[in-house]
């Protein structure tokens, strides 16, 4: 007889160079390249109790750390419409398989997401929405890694509701509601195994913007779950960096 525990733990740290660039007023393209460190952990810990014997209690751990660039996104969006204080984008975000797959820096292969963006600005407060739907090629994430067959990597609805207060003439706070709904994604579930199935992902994001000089900002910023119906899932993501606009 066999009694069991496994703990997985799994960390990832990534910093993220990102750049946009006006060509009119517009229509701008926008540059992220991710570096990424991922810390992969698993301890299996029990006891084997042989028939009429005393329990032989055993212990294993293994761990892993990859670090690298991540899959490099270049975007285009543009204006279609603005009337006052409202506005209305279109845009396509292309996502390049640049990152390692198998080091889980990266999700192996191409992905495409068109998607529209609308903005309204009223007094100090300017509320925001966005629409996108990621498609994605064939990746062995969703295939099979022993055997090296790949499989499509399910697509996804993303979206996001949220608002920025100017509180004064230096401080911004914003707040958001993202979710992303995973076409016949696979599911592990107990005493069945791997199945495809449908779930949503829904994250909360909470933060500021602080002018500290001329066109310098400091960004803080907290994501956090606000569903568990997806499985494994991070507690807190905290987020800080700098904005410099030339």
């Amino acid at each position: 007889q066999y009694n069991e525990e496994v703990n997985v733990d799994l960390k990832s740290d990534q910093s993220i160079l990102f750049a946009t660039f006006g060509i009119t007023d517009r229509v701008d393209v926008s540059l992220a390249v991710p570096f990424s460190t991922v810390y992969e952990g698993v301890a299996i810990s029990g006891s084997f109790v042989p028939t009429g014997g005393s329990p032989i209690p055993f212990f294993a751990h293994s761990s892993h750390t990859a670090s690298g660039v991540g899959d490099i996104n270049l975007q285009l969006k543009a204006k279609v419409i603005q009337k006052g204080l409202a506005a209305l984008a279109i845009g396509t975000t292309v996502r390049a398989p640049s990152g390692d797959e198998y080091e889980a820096l990266g999700a192996g292969t191409i992905g495409v997401k068109p998607f529209l963006a609308g903005s309204l600005s009223y007094k100090r407060i300017s509320p925001h929405v966005d629409f996108g739907y990621q498609l994605n090629g064939k990746s062995i994430l969703s295939g099979n890694l022993l055997t090296n067959v790949k499989r499509q990597l399910p697509d996804q609805v993303q979206y996001a509701l949220g608002a920025d207060a100017g509180v004064s003439r230096r401080l911004t706070v914003d707040f958001d509601v993202l979710g992303t709904e995973v076409i016949h994604g696979d599911r592990l579930l107990a005493n069945v195994g791997f199945i495809r199935k449908s779930y949503n992902i829904t994250n909360g994001a909470a933060g500021f913007k602080v002018n500290l000089v001329s066109n310098l900002l400091f960004v803080g910023n907290l994501l956090f779950p606000l569903n568990d119906g997806a499985g494994l899932r991070f507690k807190i993501a905290p987020l800080i960096g700098l904005a410099y606009a030339f």
